[in-house]
């Protein structure tokens, strides 16, 4: 389904953004959907101020800037605590979690002003000025933060400022043509930037992702995009943009600043490949900040629970703004048969299996199951977590092809002898027969 707004672009500021800095033109139109892509679940969503800008505290509480207020929220979208105000409306660009969770920075472009805030409810700090602010995003020093910002007005194209945020100075390293976009930077110091194009209506495939290397930055002179690295080109915009090291991933929004196709969040790897669509929206989606797992799962299609992805989504023709939580689905898998030590009939059931894909069901000992899944290196491009070691896996069968509903089904006469002594658990298979993954685990009692 496509979105029933469409953006125009007055000068070269701003796209489309939780400030709403721009000209929007609502059009009746069926509310926006959102569609995570096989391998993936949209977990949680909460409410959100409409348009407003987002960041979230890594305990699941999140604070929201609207223009005119500042305000801390529990995960479930209950407010907490009033942090800020504005004595008339703004144009909200950006709020942003300092790591340490203590302080947000935020960004209005009505008037420039960059704004501390602190989350215990100790006030704002005008902390610089910067024109037509748009995006921020912290250098992992923690005491820096890079600004997306167009100094020189509409039109002139756009600069990457960094902030101190101990004494506020601005200092220039970048400029880049068109209006300002994402960025965000990893842990190396390195900054990527999503370019847009100069211009209405904006041509398909105009627009890239690039990275400026971390020595570049702090070198002198004045960067443009030609000294930076092109990792992803012709996309038709950019809204949003994390990187996820020990997921060896980057998760990009390519947006449709058209309001005529989807919004399609997608994950590469580090150096720009494509490795699989993770959600389409018909919402405008930005505001990407990345939780890692504790565990060494990361994100990414069939992997255990444990990392977070949690991003800005906005329907402005219904009035409808959330942060969303985006996570990892595993395939499941369950058992039906005897209650009890008879001879019967048994089925496993693994479901949520790729389109077109298969699943090849393993089976062990529960003596040998482990606390905790083992992991292992098949060179499937992901961490595999296996029941048990695999010299303990006993049995496994010949790939079995999903069916309509997405399931895959084994049926067998269960002995007596065999009830509550027998664990599986399933190998995952896409639709071109390479693995993915692993199911859960299900013990036949």
């Amino acid at each position: 389904m496509k979105p029933s707004f469409s953006v125009r672009v007055l000068g070269g500021t701003l796209s489309l953004a939780p400030a709403l800095s721009a000209i929007l033109i609502l059009v009746p139109g069926a509310q926006a959907q959102t569609v995570a892509r096989p391998g993936y679940q949209v977990a949680d969503t909460a409410p959100v101020p409409l348009g407003a800008a987002v960041s979230s505290l890594t305990d699941g509480r999140y604070v929201t800037f609207d223009g005119a207020t500042v305000d801390l929220w529990n995960s479930a979208g209950i407010h907490q605590l009033s942090l800020g105000s504005f004595p008339s409306p703004v144009f909200a660009s950006f709020i942003a979690v300092h790591p340490d969770q203590t302080m947000a920075i935020l960004g209005e472009s009505t008037n420039g002003e960059i704004y501390s805030i602190d989350l215990n409810g100790g006030g704002m700090l005008l902390l610089a000025q910067a024109t037509f602010n748009y995006a921020l995003c912290y250098d992992p020093d923690g005491s820096r933060a890079w600004v997306s910002a167009a100094l020189g007005g509409w039109g002139a194209g756009n600069d990457l400022l960094e902030l101190d945020l101990v004494t506020g100075q601005l200092t220039p390293r970048a400029h880049v043509v068109g209006p300002s976009g994402p960025l965000a930077t990893d842990r190396a110091g390195n900054l990527y930037y999503g370019t847009q194009y100069d211009g209405w209506p904006v041509p398909p495939d105009t627009q890239n992702l690039i990275r400026f290397e971390a020595s570049d930055l702090q070198g002198p002179g004045l960067l443009t995009e030609l000294d930076a690295t092109v990792l992803i080109s012709r996309l038709d915009g950019t809204s949003g943009i994390v990187v996820d090291e020990p997921g060896g991933s980057m998760f990009v929004v390519e947006s449709d600043p058209s309001g005529g196709a989807e919004n399609i969040l997608r994950r590469y790897d580090l150096a720009g490949n494509l490795q699989d669509d993770v959600l389409a929206a018909t919402a405008w989606l930005n505001a990407l900040e990345l939780v890692p797992s504790a565990s060494p799962s990361i994100l990414a299609p069939y992997q255990p629970l444990g990392a977070e992805l949690r991003l800005g989504s906005t329907d402005f023709n219904f009035g409808v703004s959330e942060r969303l939580i985006l996570e990892s689905k595993r395939c499941g898998i369950s058992f039906n048969g005897p209650s009890g030590p008879a001879t019967g009939p048994a089925l496993v059931t693994v479901s949520d299996v790729p389109q077109g894909g298969s699943a090849s069901i393993m089976l062990t000992r529960t003596a040998f199951l482990t606390s905790r899944e083992y992991q292992v290196d098949l060179g499937w491009g992901v961490p595999v977590f296996l029941m048990t070691q695999p010299a303990l896996i006993l049995r496994r069968t010949i790939s079995l092809d999903v069916g309509p509903n997405g399931e895959v089904q084994l049926a067998y006469t269960q002995p007596d002898f065999m009830f509550g002594v027998v664990g599986y658990q399933a190998v995952i298979h896409d639709a071109l027969g390479a693995p993915v993954g692993t199911s859960e685990v299900v013990i036949n009692d």
